[in-house]
């Protein structure tokens, strides 16, 4: 091998190292921004949780839940108060449930979008169902979570219904 070509195959080796060397580096990029997307996905559905949490402790202490009670079943008013029991009656106090600060990931997109999905399926709406003495307590209940939280980060939460026919649902 002459010296010539021997200055050209180093060249092309030193070449071809950089850009393997790019190719890895952006490859490690892309994976390190992979998993930081990740932690922040999940660091927000932990601040979610949070702050249903801190919702929720905050109705039960001012009352607002019993008042729901007190409306339903629409059919009977107040009978509700008969058969639904809360049996956690050593929630924190609303002081210890602090309210996530800063949101990100999907809290934050929520709380941008405005807008807060939920899975649900049609089931028929008869006193044969169980559903039918439920469901407006449920309904209820999450409405005024949504406006807790909503007042908390000063936006107003849309339910939004994703629905799935009738049957198991994938994460069951």
């Amino acid at each position: 091998m002459s010296f010539r070509n021997g200055t050209l195959l180093l060249a092309l080796t030193a070449a071809l190292t950089f850009i393997a060397g790019c190719a890895g580096t952006s490859q490690s990029r892309v994976e390190a921004e992979a998993a930081a997307s990740q932690a922040e996905l999940a660091r927000g559905r932990e601040q979610l949780i949070r702050a249903f949490d801190a919702a929720w402790i905050r109705i039960i202490a001012r009352g607002e839940d019993q008042e729901i009670l007190k409306t339903e079943p629409a059919h009977r008013p107040g009978a509700a108060l008969s058969y639904m029991v809360r049996l956690a009656d050593c929630l924190p106090h609303p002081d210890l449930a602090k309210w996530p600060e800063e949101p990100v990931g999907l809290f934050k997109e929520i709380l941008e979008r405005g807008t807060i999905r939920r899975v649900v399926q049609s089931v028929p709406e008869t006193p044969a169902n169980t559903s039918y003495y439920f469901s407006g307590i449920s309904e209820k209940y999450l409405r005024a979570v949504l406006d807790a939280i909503g007042n908390q980060y000063g936006v107003t939460l849309k339910l939004e219904d994703v629905a799935l026919p009738p049957g198991p649902l994938p994460s069951t």
